[in-house]
């Protein structure tokens, strides 16, 4: 829960933390937030209390995946490295731990959150990922990336070197799997085929 408060000193708003992109999650969660509180969300603590209660507590579900490498504590990591599959950046380059980093060119810090698994089949085939719903959250609305139409049209990524990317369906892929099972999806980078800290989605 120490996550947001930090993003607050940097900017973050309540708003931001939901993706303008997917309207039916973002709607779903504020409306599940302006019951909880019995007003608007505007502020940060408004925010934190919503998703404290939400999701028990002890941790939130993010609306985006982080990828970065961090522990919840001294013996849990939240991105194993081995799960990254073969060939893709982040099996190249690793997860980014600092700026500097060969990997913030290649490896976003940050994407939209773009998942197969949780009701569709959790593998790291594009055409099973989740433009629905996950079905572990089904209150939250939780589904994949930029949908239009009923189809994954697209998926956002910002990198720790300052760019920001936009890439369609065709040029995005796997690059991560875990045993849940499910697949984490981010963009193809030009050289080689390649996208959420697994945020716990």
């Amino acid at each position: 829960m120490s996550f947001i408060p930090a993003c607050a000193s940097y900017g973050l708003t309540p708003t931001m933390w939901f993706c303008p992109a997917r309207p039916t999650e973002m709607n779903a969660q504020t409306a599940a937030a302006n019951t909880l509180l019995g007003h608007n969300m505007t502020t940060i603590g408004d925010l934190t209390n919503y998703l404290g209660s939400f999701f028990g507590g002890s941790f939130v579900v993010m609306n985006h995946s982080i990828w970065v490498s961090q522990k919840f504590d001294a013996f849990t990591t939240l991105l194993n490295p081995t799960l990254a599959i073969a060939n893709t950046d982040p099996a190249l380059y690793g997860f980014p731990i600092k700026t500097s980093d060969r990997a913030g060119a290649h490896v976003p810090y940050m994407s939209d959150g773009c998942f197969s698994g949780y009701g569709t089949t959790g593998d790291a085939n594009v055409s099973h990922t989740n433009v629905s719903l996950a079905n572990n959250l089904p209150t939250a609305k939780k589904y994949s990336g930029h949908v239009v139409g009923g189809a994954l049209r697209s998926v956002n990524s910002a990198f720790a070197d300052g760019h920001v990317a936009s890439h369609n369906k065709s040029q995005i892929s796997c690059v991560y799997l875990n045993g849940q099972p499910s697949g984490w999806f981010y963009w193809k980078d030009i050289l080689c085929l390649i996208r959420g800290v697994r945020a716990r989605a």
